[in-house]
């Protein structure tokens, strides 16, 4: 096993406990390509199938479609030889940088995938975002609290510039299950930002 995959998986341990081992494994052959098929994953079926639904329980990978969905929540995740995943951006942000140093650090992911999507100052879209995150229930919540606490920023903010820089970067992605119902946009702020 090679010394990015102990650094990745001692970065998990805190989080996942024994599955880390098979998560490392995994999220190592996803970091060194777009999208991973399942066949390239080499572990044993049940170990296999067992730590890709973590992984998308978690948002770190998300299966490929074939027609456009509108969020995370409306992915259909199948365990078969054909299907496809990929690693949302901040996620491989997240993840590169823990196979490197053997620490998660979601903060310096948000702010270099920030960075990377937009040509302007980005300091009040991180602020923007680590309030919304303290503010989440189970990972969810309703667009309208950006638009709360954009108001206490200081200087100016595009709210839907953000708000689509945000989905963009993996940072959130919209909840079509709960927004159709009840009205209201609400989001889901990728699980994995809130490793430890």
């Amino acid at each position: 096993m090679s010394t990015g995959i102990k650094r990745l998986e001692q970065s998990l341990k805190n989080h996942f406990g024994a599955e880390s081992a098979d998560l490392a494994q995994i999220f190592d052959v996803c970091l060194g390509k777009e999208c991973t098929s399942y066949a390239e994953i080499d572990l044993p079926e049940e170990d296999k199938n067992e730590s890709l639904l973590t992984a998308f329980e978690e948002r770190a990978l998300v299966p490929v479609q074939m027609r456009p969905s509108q969020g995370w929540d409306s992915c259909g995740l199948r365990l078969t030889a054909d299907e496809s995943y990929f690693m949302p951006r901040v996620v491989r942000i997240l993840l590169t940088h823990a196979r490197e140093t053997g620490r998660l650090d979601a903060r310096q992911a948000v702010q270099e995938v920030l960075a990377e999507c937009s040509a302007r100052d980005t300091g009040n879209m991180v602020q923007l975002f680590e309030k919304a995150m303290s503010h989440v229930r189970s990972f969810k919540f309703e667009a309208g609290l950006l638009h709360q606490l954009g108001q206490s920023l200081e200087g100016p903010l595009d709210l839907h510039a953000s708000m689509d820089l945000f989905v963009l970067a993996g940072m959130m992605s919209p909840c079509t299950g709960m927004s159709v119902p009840s009205g209201l946009a609400w989001f889901e702020i990728n699980p994995s930002l809130f490793w430890e």
